[in-house]
């Protein structure tokens, strides 16, 4: 099969990065959003929910995409490919594991505070329910995409050249 040259290479680690980094900075954002703005108001309430939102679906959905695309680019088309190496099966089992954990667990939190100012008065546990799946799991989303950093850095794992 052919192979990507070096200068696309290149820029195909270009994209992956800017993927990563989208994902990376929007959860922290969304971490940091729920954490320092405690809204007491249904409008605020409303308005964090919604910039949230706009975060997850926007963003985030966009850095998951371009991860996947880049990273299937990656498997067929470069000498990387899907599992040769032990630290590129652990990352797609990661990640696989985050996107499941975005899909199942936080979008539904996520989607279900997005409602108008009044819906706030009457589903005040809803909302607070919602926003404690998002303090659970948020953090643990961010410590796995900052484990698949570290991976992908140091490579673990990885097969030792043999000294002759």
């Amino acid at each position: 099969m052919r192979t990507i040259g070096m200068t696309g290479q290149k820029w195909l680690k270009t994209v992956h990065l800017l993927a990563a980094i989208l994902w990376i900075g929007c959860g922290i954002a969304m971490n940091l959003l729920r954490v320092t703005i405690t809204p007491d108001t249904p409008e605020g309430m409303a308005v964090l929910s919604l910039a949230i939102k706009i975060l997850d679906d926007l963003l985030i959905f966009g850095g998951v995409i371009g991860i996947l695309v880049t990273a299937i680019v990656y498997g067929v088309w470069t000498r990387w490919g899907f599992f040769k190496q032990r630290w590129l099966t652990v990352k797609w089992i990661m990640t696989v594991v985050m996107i499941l954990i975005g899909w199942i667990i936080m979008g539904p939190a996520v989607s279900g505070n997005v409602q108008s100012p009044e819906w706030y008065a009457t589903n005040m546990a809803v909302y607070n329910s919602n926003l404690g799946i998002s303090a659970v799991w948020g953090p643990i989303q961010l410590l796995l995409l900052g484990g698949v950093l570290v991976i992908s850095v140091f490579k673990p794992w990885k097969a030792k050249k043999k000294v002759q």
